[in-house]
């Protein structure tokens, strides 16, 4: 348990980001929906909607830098990768969970069967390699709820949200 605590994680961005997040003292959580993956926040097959009031901040768990990192979220040469271990990382964040990513294969599922803190923490297998921890904000009616349906707030148009942190 232990070597996971201390586990390196890492967040790279561009350099507008790094400083943004500094001058905030704040994380920018984006909505589960829109990260840039067609397939992140759906249930399945049928590509249903998901809730809208999913956020996430996306971090990578690797021992040292990676190159595929750098390449995918730092596009130009003024980029910047944050290190922490998750310790630090879970403490900074407060109540809020950090959790890793759950990498499955392409399979249809029903509503009743996930839950929305579930279903932030799901991704396809092409993306294994980001070894992904995620800190998830999840409306607290949603975060305890058993399984079932997952609304949809379809005037839901904010995009993110911050999260103030001890940076």
């Amino acid at each position: 348990m232990a070597a996971r605590q201390s586990l390196k994680v890492w967040r790279y961005m561009s350099f507008g980001h790094f400083v943004w997040m500094l001058k905030r003292k704040a994380l920018w959580m984006s909505r589960v929906d829109q990260l840039g993956d067609a397939w992140e926040g759906v249930l399945g097959a049928g590509r249903a909607p998901v809730e809208r009031r999913i956020f996430v901040n996306c971090w990578t768990a690797q021992n040292s830098e990676s190159h595929a990192m750098w390449s995918i979220y730092c596009r130009s040469r003024e980029g910047v990768a944050i290190q922490t271990t998750l310790t630090k990382l879970k403490a900074s964040v407060g109540q809020f969970p950090v959790l890793p990513v759950k990498y499955v294969t392409s399979q249809p599922l029903h509503e009743s069967q996930i839950t929305p803190l579930e279903l932030a923490v799901r991704k396809r297998k092409p993306f294994q390699y980001e070894r992904e921890r995620r800190i998830v904000s999840v409306p607290p009616e949603q975060r305890r709820r058993s399984p079932g349906v997952v609304p949809v707030e379809e005037d839901a148009g904010d995009q993110g949200q911050l999260v103030i942190t001890e940076l």
